[in-house]
């Protein structure tokens, strides 16, 4: 079930990029989009040119599930950014879906032995930003390490004092950095 959602995202959004005339283009994702983007990459590497993924792992393993658990508890969260998203989209909203997620994201461990995509990063042929914050409490800083260890072209910025905010949090920063690497000459 859990691959299902992503392979199925992935589908879309390729058949939507073909519609609209874009053969190449580069793809930016976070924490979960993050998967997305990663996915897309592995399953259609023709067509990314670039690649930014932030907040974002390729496996769960042990340390995650427990995480994971504890953030599907309501008491767990707070912060500015849960307020933030709870104002937006409602408490019972909110409370469904990113409860959802924690247990999408702990079945992969259940139901998958922690993979999702960790042994096909090497499919990835596109230049790779990898951001992460040095102090993300939803996937660890382990993560952004791991991916930047095991995609070819890839560059890591380790956030220091970041969480997994990055992209609300320091904006302005976060705008310059992506829009460096994407304006960058390959």
């Amino acid at each position: 079930m859990v691959y299902i959602f992503w392979r199925a995202i992935n589908l879309y959004f390729i058949a939507l990029s073909k519609k609209l005339g874009f053969p190449k283009y580069s793809v930016m994702g976070w924490s979960g989009g993050g998967c997305s983007a990663l996915l897309a990459a592995i399953k259609h590497p023709e067509t990314i040119r670039k690649l930014v993924v932030w907040g974002t792992f390729a496996y769960v393993d042990e340390h995650d599930t427990k995480i994971y658990e504890y953030f599907q508890q309501r008491k767990n969260r707070g912060g500015k950014m849960m307020e933030m998203l709870v104002d937006e989209y409602g408490d019972e909203f909110f409370d469904k879906h990113f409860g959802g997620w924690m247990k999408v994201f702990s079945r992969i461990y259940t139901n998958h032995g922690g993979e999702f995509v960790s042994k096909s990063l090497d499919k990835i042929k596109c230049s790779t930003l990898i951001l992460h914050g040095s102090d993300d409490g939803l996937v660890s800083p382990k993560h952004g390490e791991y991916l930047n260890k095991n995609i070819k072209n890839s560059r890591l910025v380790k956030w220091e004092g970041g969480k997994h905010n990055l992209h609300l949090r320091y904006s302005d920063k976060f705008n310059r950095l992506v829009q460096d690497f994407l304006l960058e000459e390959q």
